[in-house]
């Protein structure tokens, strides 16, 4: 018996700094469904850290450009959508991406082709997170109907992961992201964003150019 508890801690679990196979798929599931749902090139899970002190990115579901231009971990505190909407406890959506760092001295505002919005995973009094979605500049954004889908698929998530939270599974983010592909979201870097990238009528030049300066 006691074999079997052993087992089964370590399926939900998984080692430390990593995400438990449980709560691995509970994200998969929600990331998935967000792309799909809402017509986004990606969508990311973003997790307290263990200490509680900052969001970072527990899982991304999608393909590059895109899933490179989200910030791998930011303070609770941040104008970024993901830390807004956990912060107020509803959907946020960042009108203008790039305002965030326009105010960091010395920091070179490339332009972003994507509007990013949020819903926070938040169950009981009890905060985890927020879901993350990315939709490229120029589409119909995130009107009344997107941002009622965003906010079921995220309570389904945090559902989850209150059982999960229950049966002591840690829900805290992982030491470095999961990255899993979406069908129907942006695969590869020849999907050109909207904005002054690359040159005009080679396919796979705005993409390139893009991922240069998130190296």
């Amino acid at each position: 018996m006691s074999g079997s508890r052993s087992d089964r801690g370590a399926h939900e679990s998984g080692p430390a700094g990593t995400l438990g196979e449980d709560l691995a798929a509970a994200l998969h599931d929600a990331v998935r469904e967000a792309a799909e749902r809402l017509e986004a090139v990606t969508a990311a899970v973003y997790l307290l850290s263990p200490e509680g002190a900052e969001l970072r990115i527990a899982m991304i579901g999608g393909g590059p450009p895109s899933v490179f231009t989200l910030p791998g971990r930011m303070p609770l505190d941040a104008p970024y959508a993901s830390a807004r909407a956990l912060a107020g406890g509803e959907v946020a959506v960042l009108a203008d991406p790039d305002a965030p760092r326009a105010h960091i001295p010395g920091c070179t505002v490339c332009p972003y082709p994507y509007l990013a919005a949020a819903a926070p995973l938040t169950a009981a009094g009890v905060r985890f997170g927020s879901l993350t979605v990315l939709r490229p500049e120029g589409t119909d954004g995130y009107g009344p109907g997107r941002r009622a889908e965003l906010a079921r698929i995220a309570g389904r998530l945090s559902t989850a992961l209150t059982a999960l939270h229950r049966r002591g599974v840690p829900v805290v983010s992982p030491n470095l992201p999961v990255l899993v592909p979406v069908r129907g979201a942006e695969s590869s870097a020849d999907a050109d964003p909207a904005g002054p990238w690359g040159t005009p009528g080679v396919a796979g030049s705005a993409g390139r150019s893009l991922m240069f300066p998130l190296q």
